[in-house]
């Protein structure tokens, strides 16, 4: 497999790896071995670790270890077929991040059970995405993030500076289940983004590297416009509350206290 990168010595080193992953299979407790990660995707490059999950009969207890195996790095669990089928169907629900199993490569199975749970998961992945009854919601949210950075940018420029940045990840996430895409790893969204929005990856990456407030502010103002226009555009943020007859009979008792004093 020469997924790794062009340097020869590093293929080297990883050829190696999985040359003893694959041992394991010797073993009657190891059933299956995956790779996943960036190793996988073709992004791996020196200084990167691979990312391993072993499938085991009898007990497991799948939690995180490493190991260096000719100086690369692996992190690797140990987990039963049963729990690394729980694991993925908890993320085909969640439908956030594309399941690990489904973007790996399989290097032994003796069952045939890993392969199995593979397709089952390919088949069955989609990306989750805002309904148009959350729409309202997700604006308010970002509008409120917005107001937090006006409050503070001139009268305390570093809480405004730490909203921004801070603010970041969960509008780009709500903004990823706005337009029904997978998410990515912080290290790849600028990358990912330029694939199919390259007018928003630019914009943050001026955010990024802005080093005055104003013109960070400036940047941070075309995102939240760029995003919300797929929500219809800025509104008013008291505009934004529910419109279902239970909410609207309390705003308009709560109205009719107001006029009454």
């Amino acid at each position: 497999m020469s997924i790794y990168s062009n340097n020869k010595e590093l293929n080297r080193r990883v050829a190696k790896v999985f040359s003893i992953l694959k041992k394991l299979k010797d073993d009657e407790r190891y059933r299956a071995c995956l790779i996943f990660g960036s190793s996988v995707r073709g992004e791996f490059v020196k200084g990167s670790d691979i990312d391993v999950k072993v499938v085991v009969g009898g007990k497991d207890h799948s939690e995180l270890n490493h190991i260096r195996i000719d100086g690369i790095k692996l992190d690797i669990s140990f987990n039963s077929i049963e729990r690394l089928r729980e694991d993925t169907e908890k993320e085909l629900e969640r439908a956030k991040r594309i399941p690990i199993v489904s973007e790996s490569i399989v290097l032994f199975d003796k069952d045939g059970k890993l392969k199995d749970l593979i397709a089952d998961a390919k088949k069955r992945r989609l990306p989750k995405k805002y309904s148009k009854s959350k729409h309202d919601w997700v604006r308010f949210v970002i509008l409120n993030e917005d107001l937090k950075v006006k409050r503070h940018l001139h009268t305390d420029p570093v809480a405004a500076n730490h909203v921004m940045h801070t603010g970041l990840r969960d509008i780009l996430d709500m903004y990823y289940e706005i337009v029904g895409r997978w998410h990515t790893s912080n290290k790849k969204t600028l990358s990912d983004l330029k694939k199919w929005d390259p007018k928003l990856r630019d914009i943050l990456t001026k955010i990024l590297s802005a080093k005055n407030m104003d013109d960070k502010f400036t940047h941070w103002t075309k995102m939240i416009d760029h995003i919300l226009n797929k929500l219809g555009g800025r509104i008013d943020i008291e505009k934004t509350g529910c419109d279902c007859k239970i909410c609207q009979q309390d705003i308009s008792h709560l109205r009719n206290l107001v006029e009454g004093q």
